[in-house]
């Protein structure tokens, strides 16, 4: 079974708030708080961004 499709619309769903949060705490929208919504999602991204490179078995490709 692949699971890069699966792994990959995880990002990208991940992807689309951090930009929005960004966008917010650029502006001036947001708080503190705010700003760890932007940390918690670019972690979430990264971390799928990671498994999506690493593949099913764990090796780098």
């Amino acid at each position: 079974m692949d699971e890069g499709p699966a792994i990959l619309g995880l990002q990208l769903r991940h992807i689309t708030p951090l930009r929005q949060r960004l966008e917010e705490g650029l502006a001036g929208v947001a708080n503190a708080l705010g700003w760890s919504t932007v940390a918690i999602y670019l972690l979430l991204a990264l971390g799928y961004g990671y498994f999506l490179r690493a593949g099913p078995s764990g090796e780098q490709r």
